[in-house]
């Protein structure tokens, strides 16, 4: 018959096809597929979870066809992973078609302690170079490897001139020794290797002392020198002088001719007789008020802050330090007068940067002894102990005194706000009480409004018949005369009818043996206008009213033609 269909893309043949891989026992994918390595354990391993990929399934072309892991494959490699994933001890391993082989023994420290090792096993780590290429950049000088921190490990984890020496006698013996003292025994060629060490961290930190002390030199000479020339300054404290002995009149302090300037801070621990504010809140208005031009006074301090921040023990310190520093180089110079080999450039590079770092120490150390000298002029201008009063002290205090100064400015600006506040409010309440006074309780003579209009109006009506009511001025209307005369009421009321008869019946006058309070006379309610449905009502009607009399309209008849004393 035929021959079998080719198989499809990336799938294998079946097994007894031409071009099929063989059957599992030699069993291969591909025909390039090599056989993996089989590697003999003497211990358990942690092992791998995959899901394996059986060389039936590595199809011609593929990854795993090509790969080839072997290359990354080493004695150390797999020591490593023994170390790490091991569950027993170190064990041989085994791989088919390389000999058996063995990690190498930990080996035993002849002169340092374990942790000395260890501490320069995290150096080499750090590197990452071979002990003759570190010794290399120790000869020249390299600034750019070995680095301030790297060379203060150096010093820190290198084994003393003793030690170096006991390892000097396995020179020739270097394969006893571990890694951390076959490092040792290296650098231990170097001539002076610590002094060298020394001189190179100090080339490195150099221009970031000098600029850590310069910046707190020339603030403490810039501070002094405004504290004693403030004029506002000068005048403040001899506010605060008098204040002082007109205050301490009688007392041990009276008639001072001065004061310690810390006592400036203590201003806000005396109260008033009230409780309500403090001596720095008192100065403070004072200034304000009666001072004005002395208010500002900081303004002439501006190098005060700063040179607070100054510690006098630490500039003294890296001066001393810095001087050490370039007085050991001349020495080492000296000494490395002939380079130790071709590769030594400690002379050539350290006398470079000396003349450099001379000149700009000398110039340095004048600025320390010019602050020096303006500090103890400032004490003596202010009469303090200079060996008890240190720098940072005493401009603290002032930086101190300066802030709460300004602080109470704010609080008394603020309380003078509130005040203010205070102030206006009591006005408005007062007059608000004067108006209430000047406002009448009752009417004398309450507006008298038209009943006729009613409509929408009629509930300020009822308001305004009410206070007649409480009144009395419905039953005895004031500015009525006798003979007849009619009421204010009634006459607007009459008014109100423009529409009414021409022969309108005259109001009948008051009786005069009438013994009860005097009433109003009523006029009689005019007819009723006619006007047809299709014309407007007179405009003295409105809608209520020509409905018929409203309430207040009937309560006002009622009350008007009551006899005098009786209900209604």
């Amino acid at each position: 018959g035929a021959p079998p269909p080719p198989p499809g893309p990336g799938v294998p043949p079946p097994p007894g096809v031409p071009g099929a891989p063989p059957l599992p026992g030699g069993a291969r994918g591909p025909s390039n597929l090599k056989t993996k390595k089989k590697y003999k354990l003497d211990v358990q391993m942690r092992r791998m979870n995959w899901n394996r990929i059986q060389a039936l399934q590595v199809a011609s072309g593929s990854f795993w066809a090509s790969a080839n892991e072997d290359a990354f494959a080493s004695h150390d490699f797999f020591s490593d992973l023994e170390k790490t994933f091991g569950t027993g001890r170190a064990r041989n391993i085994e791989m088919d078609a390389n000999p058996r082989f063995k990690p190498p023994k930990i080996k035993e420290l002849k002169v340092l302690d374990a942790k000395s090792a260890q501490n320069i096993s995290i150096l080499l780590g750090t590197l990452r170079m071979d002990y003759q290429a570190v010794k290399k950049l120790v000869l020249t000088v390299n600034d750019e490897k070995l680095t301030e921190p790297l060379l203060q490990q150096f010093l820190k984890f290198m084994p003393n001139r003793e030690e170096m020496q006991q390892l000097s006698a396995f020179k020739d013996k270097m394969s006893d020794l571990g890694d951390a003292e076959q490092f040792a025994v290296v650098m231990g060629d170097v001539r002076r290797l610590n002094e060298r060490l020394e001189c190179m961290l100090f080339r490195a930190r150099f221009p970031e002392e000098v600029g850590e002390l310069q910046p707190s030199i020339s603030a403490v000479t810039s501070a002094c020198r405004e504290i004693k020339t403030s004029r506002k300054f000068g005048k403040l404290l001899e506010l605060i002088l008098l204040m002082g002995n007109y205050m301490n009149s009688g007392s041990r302090n009276q008639q001072s001719y001065g004061f310690e300037l810390s006592y400036l801070t203590k201003l806000s621990s005396t109260k008033s007789a009230d409780q309500k504010t403090t001596l720095l809140h008192f100065l403070a208005s004072t200034t304000e008020n009666r001072f004005p031009d002395v208010l500002d006074f900081a303004n002439e301090l501006r190098n005060v802050e700063e040179a607070s921040k100054s510690s006098e023990e630490m500039m003294a310190k890296g001066i001393k330090q810095m001087e050490g520093g370039i007085q050991k180089m001349k020495t080492e110079l000296k000494q490395h007068a002939k380079p130790q080999s071709r590769d030594d450039k400690f002379a050539e590079r350290m006398k470079e940067f000396l003349g450099t770092a001379e000149d700009r120490f000398h110039k340095l150390q004048d600025q320390y002894m010019l602050m020096e000298k303006k500090y103890d002029e400032l004490a003596n201008y202010f009469c303090f102990d200079r060996k008890k009063t240190t720098m940072e002290e005493f401009f603290g205090d002032l930086t101190s005194f300066c802030k709460d100064f300004e602080r109470a400015k704010k609080e008394n600006a603020k309380l003078r706000e509130q005040l203010e506040k205070q102030k206006l409010q009591k006005e408005r309440e007062e007059r608000v009480r004067q108006a209430k006074l000047k406002r009448p309780t009752v009417k004398s003579n309450p507006k008298v409004i038209d009943l006729s209009k009613g409509g929408d109006d009629e509930e300020g009506v009822l308001d305004n018949l009410l206070e007649c009511l409480q009144s009395g001025s419905v039953f005895n209307p004031r500015g009525k005369k006798r003979g007849g005369a009619k009421a204010p009421m009634q006459t607007q009321r009459s008014r109100s009818h423009v529409s009414a008869s021409p022969d309108q019946p005259e109001v009948s006058p008051s009786l005069p043996n009438h013994t009860g309070p005097t009433l109003a006379p009523v006029a009689k309610k005019p007819p009723k206008p006619s006007y047809t449905s299709s014309s407007r009502p007179p405009a003295s009607y409105s809608s209520r009213s020509s409905n018929g009399p409203s309430q207040a309209q009937e309560l006002l008849a009622r009350l008007q033609d009551r006899p005098s004393g009786t209900m209604l």
